[in-house]
């Protein structure tokens, strides 16, 4: 399997500007710096987007860094005209423009499928800071990640199998009852039925994904004019079966960074795809080449057009290091 059959995604913005009470691991300056560290493991399937053109000289060459002002993505145009917040939060680090970054994740995964990603089978969301949450063991465990990653997507590529695809996402929680996931309770606290810092997308899903993200994003505005976490969006999704999730028991640990192994290969297989798994783990051993082709490298468009809003219809058969 090429290099181009996987993309890793991620963002590095300074959304809190000169605020002083904002916790400094969360600012630019520390997000860099902890890419960085697992950076070299990830290259040259990692694509990051930022408020600016050019990667810091510490990233490996090799790293896509794509320049898109946070004020021309749909999701901060959409929610442009909300301000309150939701009343339990980190006061220093949950601001309006952290939130809305946190629910354009699915719009910038949905953005790379379009660019640089177009060849990818599957695109896997990691935060930038992931780092923090095994710091002894990071790069170990992102080596494992991207070996995982990549035996997915390869049996992602076998006839058929993007039909009964599902977005692989780590979690905390148990389900919930669908009866405490009204819009009032969605904005009122984080929920962990999701971690956030990781999910895993098959790229036929990433234009869902994305819209009904924003859709939902945009429906719990309207009944409680405020704004609220991915994760919790994430699991109202989940809910309603407007896509199929595929949830994996793991913390804000190094469990996060182990959710594509073994259990979702069996998954595949499961799915009469044994043959393609047991072809993608061994695809997964083979190294990537030392640079990235030219047409891989390329950085999508500045603007998109949006993908379909709709999220009423039914999953077809077709963080957070907080």
């Amino acid at each position: 399997m090429t290099s181009d059959a996987l993309l890793f995604v991620t963002a590095v913005y300074d959304v809190y500007g000169s605020n002083s009470t904002a916790p400094e691991a969360s600012r630019p300056e520390a997000l860099w710096q902890r890419l960085a560290v697992i950076a070299p493991s990830l290259t040259p399937r990692l694509h990051v987007f930022s408020d600016r053109a050019n990667a810091p000289a510490a990233l490996p060459e090799g790293v896509t860094v794509e320049a898109l002002p946070l004020d021309e993505t749909l999701t901060f145009r959409a929610l442009a005209g909300v301000t309150r917040l939701p009343p339990l939060r980190n006061v220093n680090k949950d601001t309006a423009a952290y939130l809305k970054l946190q629910c354009a994740k699915a719009e910038l995964l949905w953005r790379a499928s379009e660019g640089r990603g177009r060849s990818a089978t599957l695109l896997v969301w990691l935060d930038a800071g992931v780092s923090k949450v095994a710091p002894t063991e990071a790069v170990a465990l992102v080596e494992r990640l991207v070996c995982d990653a990549a035996a997915l997507a390869a049996s992602l590529a076998a006839p058929g199998a993007a039909k009964g695809a599902s977005l692989i996402v780590p979690g905390c929680w148990p389900r919930r009852h669908p009866g405490s996931l009204a819009a009032a309770h969605m904005a009122e606290a984080v929920r962990w039925r999701f971690c956030g810092g990781l999910c895993a997308v098959p790229r036929p899903l990433a234009a869902r994904f994305a819209s009904q993200l924003l859709q939902a994003a945009l429906d719990v505005a309207r009944a409680t004019s405020r704004l609220t976490w991915e994760v919790n969006l994430w699991e109202l999704l989940e809910s309603e079966g407007a896509l199929p999730f595929d949830w994996r028991a793991a913390d804000h640990d190094g469990s996060l960074l182990r959710c594509l192994g073994a259990p979702a290969l069996q998954g595949l297989q499961a799915s009469g795809l044994q043959g393609a798994a047991a072809s993608a783990s061994a695809a997964a051993s083979a190294p990537a080449p030392a640079t990235a082709s030219a047409a891989a490298s390329a950085p999508a468009p500045a603007t998109a057009a949006a993908p379909g809003s709709s999220r009423s219809g039914k999953a077809s058969t077709a963080s957070s290091t907080r």
